[in-house]
This record gives C-alpha cells, structure tokens and sequence, in this order.
C-alpha cells in the first residue's frame, strides 16, 4: 500500500514538474527590469507590452530601467526613465527620456504617459533582440505634428506659473471609554521657474481626545467616572524664495510665523537667509546629489507659560547647517541626512540629527532595508516651568524635556523561483 502511495506521488510530482516547465515567456525577446516606478500599473505595462520580458529581479535582466520622480512648478511631476543595457548586445546602449504629469491627471493618465515614454525608450534595444523583424514602427503625419507644434507655441498661461493647492482632512471616532477628533488643514501657493522658486504656505491642526475612566457595580451600572482629555493645537505660516544662481549653488530667504500649544509656543517667528551648494549639477538631483545648506537669521519666541530660563518673550540669533546626500544606482538607493540647529548667543543649545536609510539590492531576490532617525536634543528653549503631571506625561499635552529622540527599521526580503514576471492574473485580489 505504501509503495502505491509513493508511485502515486512520484507521479503527481513529475507531472507537476513537466507542467511548471511551460512558462509564459517571449522567446528572443529582450529582458527588462523596471525599478522604482511607484505610478505604473503594472498589470497594464504587461498586457500593453508583448515584446520583451519582464523580471522579476535586475540580476538577471538584460537592460534596466529606472524610473525618479521629481515635484514640477504646475502641481504635477516630471518622471525620468533611465534606460541602460546591462549584457551584450545591450551593453552600453544608455538612453534618459522624461515625461511630465499634470496635478489633476489620474492615476491611470500617469501611468498610461510613463507607458508612452516606455515603449518609445525600449526601441533601440528591441531593435538588437532576436525579434526585431517581427517589430514595426509607425510615425504621425506633419499635418498632424505641425498642428500639435502650433498649439504648443499658442498656449498662455494666465496664471504666470503660479499654483494653488487647499487640503483638508479629519476623522472622528469613539467608544464608551473614549473620543476623539481630529482635523488638519492647508493652504499652499507656489511658483517654480528655472529662475526662481516662490513656495507659500499656511495651515492648522487641531486635536482633542477624552478618556473616562469608569466604575461599575456588579449590575453593570455606572457608579463613577474620571475623566481626562488631551488637547492640542498649531498653526502656521510660512515663505520660502530661492535664486538659481548657477548649476551648483543657490540663495534663499524664509519667513516662518507659528503658535503651538504643545510646544508652548503663544508665537514663533523667524527670518533666515541662506545658500546652497550642490556637488552635481541641479539638473542630476533626482539621481544623485550632495548638497551643503546654511541660514541664519533672527527668531522671535512669545510663550504661552513661563520657560525653564524664566523668559516669557525672548528675541534670539539663530543658525542651520544641513547636509543631504542621495544616490539611486542599478542595486538601489541610498540617503543620508545630517542637520545642525544652534542659537548664537549660547552654542550650548543646539539640535543635531542623523537621518539615514538604504534600500540595497544585495544579491538575486536579496533585498535589505535600512533607515532611521537620530537627535541629540539641546535646544528645548520652549520648555515650561514647572513639574509634569502624570496625565500630561500620559497623554502627551505637552513637550516634556528630552536629551534625544529616535526611531528606525528594517527589512529584508528574499524570493526565489521563476526570473519571469509576464503574466497578469486579477483574480481574487480583491481589486474589483
């Protein structure tokens, strides 16, 4: 009986195995991996495109595309397809198309216009593979280009490159214990020319929860109840001007007016000039950059309770020195943030933090995540006189003394299995 079983099953296995080998790939057709591309749908950028192989890991892909988004003066976003061949006959053939989106096109326009921006870009390399006479190109009439050139040149903008954005949002929710409500707001005007930058902004937050601690009798009816309830409240206003001034380096002016209930702050406000330097030219920034920032400027602090240094209004010097790096390479991405914030009447009181994080592509179907945030906290002017009390500790109604903070992750995440990624399968996924 048992040795039944066991050529039962040897058989099953071997049909499974013959069947596995049926694989839905394109035979000659060139492999690509498609990295970092957030807004393509990648179900459509397979059914759209029958003539190369999509993989499942940049290892064993024959050219490699990568994809960075970057903030544009409209709203939108202006996404850079990377394309680099990665084995012969692909080896060194390198290409860079962008394609730019506006702030209201949907999710599928995005994608569908970085899809264009694909196929254009994945022609040369087709062009080498093993199907190339299977492959033909079709091209527009001049009537029809001349006609799209002249609306190009006929377009106004009436609003002169400025853009305005308003957000809202909230949520309530509750229990017999608890409620909560919570509601955030801002207003956003904006103005991004090769030139200059102009970014103005302003918003609120407001957040209110109440706990009731409450005593029951042996009947379920209420004896008693404590309550406590946590409460916070910030608005703010900003503005920000920066000069392009050459490929590496830029000047700046910010404004800032803030009231903080948290941070006992009654009013805030501070005025900052500054410069930067950018190791690469501005133009690489969505793959690469280095940058060097300074400001400083004077701040002006009216609190809502008496500080630890028995100040009620206080009028302070204040410096800022920041260093960004960011690299995205074929084996991932790496950022590195580092900030120094200083008062210049006392170098005592100062704030630095370490902000780093790494995806890394270590091996095939290896992939490792790392990041953080780091701060040495010096600088808690705002802090109110007087001990904390254990709902305030609790619930967090007010900044309480710290000489750092922290947060990070990790994550790692390994496959193995078939290198193809062709097929689409929707089914019960939940996605409608």
């Amino acid at each position: 009986m048992i040795k039944k079983i066991h050529i039962t099953f040897l058989f099953l296995l071997a049909s499974f195995i013959v069947q596995c080998q049926v694989i839905n790939i394109n035979l000659g057709a060139v492999n690509v991996y498609l990295d970092n591309c957030w807004d393509c749908d990648d179900d459509n950028f397979r059914r759209e495109i029958e003539y190369v192989n999509f993989m499942r890991n940049r290892q064993g892909a024959e050219v490699f595309i990568l994809v960075t988004t970057q903030d544009v003066g409209n709203g939108g976003e202006k996404h850079t397809l990377y394309f680099e061949g990665q084995i012969s006959p692909y080896l060194n053939i390198v290409d860079t198309l962008s394609v730019f989106t506006d702030n209201d096109d949907t999710d599928r326009i995005i994608s569908d216009k970085i899809l264009i921006a694909f196929k254009k870009g994945i022609i040369p390399y087709v062009l080498k593979s093993n199907i190339a006479d299977n492959i033909s190109i079709s091209y527009k009439d001049k009537q029809s280009l001349a006609k799209s050139s002249k609306q190009v040149k006929d377009t106004i903008d009436p609003w002169n490159s400025w853009v305005f954005t308003i957000r809202g949002r909230g949520n309530f929710n509750g229990e017999s214990s608890y409620n909560g409500l919570f509601v955030n707001g801002n207003i956003s005007a904006n103005r991004i020319t090769e030139e200059n930058k102009i970014s103005i902004r302003s918003g609120l937050r407001y957040s209110k929860n109440n706990y009731h601690l409450i005593n029951y009798d042996s009947l379920g009816v209420e004896i008693d109840r404590e309550s406590f309830s946590s409460f916070t409240r910030s608005q703010y206003g900003s503005g920000e001007y920066v000069k392009s001034l050459t490929k590496h380096w830029s000047a700046g002016l910010n404004l800032n007016i803030r009231s903080n209930t948290f941070s006992n702050l009654n009013l805030g406000s501070s005025i900052k000039v500054g410069a930067e330097y950018n190791y690469y030219p501005y133009s690489e920034s969505d793959r690469q950059s280095l940058s060097f920032r300074y400001k400083i400027g004077p701040t002006y602090n009216n609190y809502v309770d008496t500080t630890i240094y028995d100040k009620k209004t206080e009028l302070l010097g204040q410096q800022t020195f920041a260093i960004d790096f960011l690299q995205k390479q074929n084996w991932g991405t790496v950022y590195l943030g580092f900030s120094y914030n200083g008062y210049l009447h006392d170098f005592e009181l100062y704030n630095i933090s370490f902000n780093p994080n790494i995806d890394w592509n270590i091996a095939k179907g290896l992939t490792f995540g790392l990041g953080g945030y780091f701060s040495l906290i010096g600088d808690q002017i705002t802090l109110p006189k007087g001990d904390v009390n254990v709902p305030d500790l609790l619930l967090k109604n007010r900044i309480l003394s710290t000489k750092y903070s922290f947060w990070g992750f990790f994550n790692i995440r390994y496959t193995f299995g078939s290198e193809y990624n062709n097929v689409v399968n929707p089914r019960y996924e939940g996605r409608g």
